[in-house]
């Protein structure tokens, strides 16, 4: 992990993550590993009103995404 974090410290790259790719993300497009091994453990609710883990992953990704972007904004 620490290798991939200082391979993408380059001069050409303005961010070390892949902005672009992580806004185009979805559930068609995206693949998710096994569900059984999602960290479930995270959310306080299990999966609530969300039908499965990896669904409620998702909300709480585009619920984050949303927030960070709306501190973009404000700031």
């Amino acid at each position: 992990m620490l290798c991939r974090y200082i391979e993408g410290l380059q001069t050409d790259n303005r961010y070390i993550s892949n902005w672009d790719k992580q806004l185009r993300a979805t559930p068609e497009n995206t693949q998710p590993p096994d569900p059984s091994k999602l960290p479930a453990h995270w959310l306080s609710n299990s999966v609530g009103n969300h039908g499965s883990i990896v669904n409620a992953l998702w909300a709480l990704r585009d619920f984050m995404m949303r927030d960070a972007l709306g501190i973009n904004k404000t700031i």
